[in-house]
């Protein structure tokens, strides 16, 4: 799908791809869905997957989406080429022209069993209220390059194809706030920092945060998730991510990726989904 403007809603974009030689930039670059660097197209409320960007000898990214803002969609499976550092975002990616950085928003998307050499779940984007987990990727297993607002980052694999290489979770980004990123593995198994790159602040985070990249508020205990092994990663009563992020106002008429109200007890939770207190029935005996 050629985007360079308008919206794309409700759709399955399934088993596309690019060609596997660099003619121009459209060539290698966005197997399910490609849009104009300049446009402002929307993708939302689309599966997306099974697709794929260039080969392992050309510079392709965004197997799944390359630019273009993406909204409520399921981004599963996709691929950019693990052959050079350039296969880059396997599910989705941005990109840099020059000096300039093209950055898109996904949000309340979830991102999951995508490859690619960079960021292979999602490359220069920035994410809000999505999940990405179980992508394999060599410099960044779920994530690369951009800003982090309320996700869960989890059970990624960073140099899954090869013997050394970068971060199970993150390869480098710019802040990230009420964040979890846990349970990735990689020579980096959470984060990796790069020059001029990455503040956390208010997130629970599996590797201990040096004070350079330390923002605040942060914690490396267990982030207690109701079901890791089925791939629940709601929190429990007792996770310390519970009422333990930061208020910001793109908050107040937001929801989480389950659709619920963003912060439903005066301080927003760390990760994708807000805990919701078990409401019970009060009977009175008279």
């Amino acid at each position: 799908v050629w985007m360079n403007a308008g919206w794309l809603i409700g759709f399955t974009i399934t088993n596309g791809a690019t060609l596997e030689t660099m003619g121009g930039l459209p060539d290698v670059r966005g197997g399910g869905v490609y849009c104009e660097l300049t446009a402002t197209p929307v993708i939302s409320n689309c599966f997306i997957a099974g697709n794929s960007a260039g080969n392992a000898g050309n510079m392709g990214s965004g197997g799944g989406v390359f630019c273009g803002t993406v909204i409520g969609c399921l981004i599963v499976g996709n691929s950019a080429p693990m052959g050079l550092a350039t296969g880059a975002g396997g599910g989705t990616s941005g990109y840099q022209l020059g000096t300039t950085v093209y950055y898109f928003p996904v949000i309340n998307s979830i991102i999951t069993g995508n490859i690619g050499y960079s960021g292979a779940g999602t490359y220069r984007n920035h994410l809000t209220n999505c999940l990405v987990t179980g992508n394999n990727g060599f410099t960044g297993g779920g994530y690369g390059l951009g800003d982090v607002n309320n996700c869960t980052i989890v059970d990624n694999k960073g140099n899954q194809f090869g013997t050394s290489g970068g971060a199970g979770g993150i390869y480098g980004f710019l802040t990230s706030w009420n964040s979890i990123v846990y349970f990735n593995t990689g020579s980096y198994p959470n984060f990796v920092h790069v020059a001029g790159y990455g503040v956390f602040s208010n997130c629970c985070a599996g590797t201990t945060i040096p004070a350079s990249m330390d923002g605040g508020g942060n914690t490396t205990a267990d982030p207690k998730f109701l079901d890791r092994a089925a791939g629940n990663y709601r929190l429990k009563f007792s996770s310390p991510c519970v009422n333990t992020g930061t208020n910001q106002a793109w908050m107040a008429t937001a929801r989480d990726l389950d659709g619920t109200r963003r912060v439903l007890d005066g301080r927003v939770d760390m990760g994708a989904y807000e805990w919701i207190p078990l409401r019970g029935t009060v009977v009175t005996l008279r």
